[in-house]
């Protein structure tokens, strides 16, 4: 696999930037406005308020479950190597009781680490996790697209 570029630093700030926005609004299963998000709608949602793309799939169930999952995300970004996960990418994991992928969110830098930005049913709301708890159930990193010729 060939490693996308490096997002550049003021796309990674305003990617950072738009998810920290989305932090307290209360998840909501399919939501995509400021009164209700799930994990997919932080991604939809930052990457239209940056500019990186207006891709939107409201097609799975409230436990989407599968690679089904992996190949909406794979049709807008880049698949990488979880060693090439750095802030302003996607983490793709699976919940601690299940084996297929069926969450998300956007990593960000912190002081001392790195987070995890994202819509957690089990907490109501857009939470920010540290990094390292999540990294465990893992199952795929994904850049955004940054060539608008590449963005479906």
């Amino acid at each position: 696999m060939d490693t996308p570029s490096p997002l550049a630093e003021g796309l990674v700030r305003r990617i950072e930037d738009a998810a920290s926005e989305l932090l307290g609004i209360p998840f909501q299963h399919l939501g995509r406005s400021r009164r209700g998000l799930d994990c997919v709608g932080v991604l939809v949602t930052v990457a239209s308020e940056v500019g990186l793309s207006d891709y939107d799939i409201r097609t799975y169930s409230h436990r989407a479950r599968g690679h089904e999952l992996l190949g909406y995300f794979g049709a807008q970004m880049d698949h990488i190597s979880m060693r090439d996960l750095s802030a302003g990418d996607v983490l793709v994991t699976r919940d601690e009781d299940e084996a297929l992928p069926c969450h998300c969110g956007i990593v960000v830098r912190r002081p001392g680490g790195l987070g995890f930005i994202h819509a957690w049913a089990r907490r109501r709301r857009v939470v920010e996790s540290l990094l390292s708890e999540w990294l465990p159930w893992a199952v795929r990193a994904y850049r955004f697209r940054t060539d608008p010729e590449e963005v479906l």
